[in-house]
């Protein structure tokens, strides 16, 4: 089992006591990125500081309440911390703070994880890769980090309405056929049925459907520039329901 460096001794934890010692009180975005990052490292680096409710009073600290270290209120609502200072195996023992990070100082790696140290002449330091200065932070309107997309994962989708927009209209040729086929669903979407699985959505929704060549879907849309009056409206000599409701359809799109 990988152990990891804690505090500025010689203890070395497990990942899960990292993460219940240092995680509660940080931000989530933050801890996200974190960890992995630490994991990656095969045990070379921990975590000597995270937490602190009071920021040192001495030269070379941020003033009190002006610290990552510290709980922030951030844009979200959320109250949180998101800077640690990291310590290195190689380190272990060592009093002087300039060697309690060589590992950190030669990676390259962390930026992949939305991480960054930014504080002159503490290379220990991390905090999150769009976080810079407190003041700086705090005129852009406190922002919480965005979601990071970290090495080896797979991007989020982007968010889905909740409910079906009555504007969507994709037309698209059936790769089985050389002719086009519609699938109007509440008759605003139109989609292209594939190896006969509109079977299932036949069953679950109120679909029309028809199959028509290219020329007359194309002739459709084009007609759009010019009228809103659908041929195949019932009463007019071309009526069809299912074009009718493919040319409904189309009109909201261009609507």
């Amino acid at each position: 089992m990988t152990t990891y460096p804690d505090g500025y001794a010689t203890r070395l934890i497990t990942l899960d006591a990292m993460r219940a010692k240092y995680e509660p009180k940080m931000h989530p975005e933050f801890a996200r990125r974190l960890f992995p990052w630490v994991e990656s490292m095969g045990g070379l680096i921990g975590i000597g500081n995270g937490w602190r409710d009071k920021q040192p009073d001495k030269p070379g600290f941020a003033p009190d309440g002006k610290s990552f270290h510290q709980s922030q209120t951030w844009a979200s609502g959320l109250v949180a911390y998101a800077a640690v200072d990291l310590v290195a195996r190689a380190a272990f023992g060592n009093p002087n703070p300039a060697h309690r990070s060589p590992t950190w100082a030669e990676s390259k790696t962390a930026p992949a994880y939305g991480l960054h140290t930014f504080v002159t002449g503490e290379p220990w330091h991390m905090q999150c890769i769009e976080t810079r200065g407190w003041q700086s932070w705090v005129n852009a309107g406190r922002p919480d980090p965005k979601h990071f997309t970290l090495p080896g994962t797979i991007p989020p989708p982007p968010p889905q309405p909740t409910t079906q927009e009555n504007d969507m209209v994709r037309i698209d040729l059936d790769p089985n056929t050389d002719r086009w086929t519609s699938m109007v669903i509440g008759a605003t979407t139109i989609t292209h049925i594939v190896n006969g699985h509109h079977a299932a959505v036949l069953a679950r929704a109120d679909v029309a459907q028809e199959n028509v060549t290219k020329t007359e879907l194309l002739g459709i849309l084009m007609s759009l520039r010019a009228t809103n009056a659908s041929p195949f409206a019932p009463g007019k000599p071309a009526a069809d329901p299912a074009l009718h409701a493919v040319w409904e359809a189309a009109k909201l799109k261009a609507a």
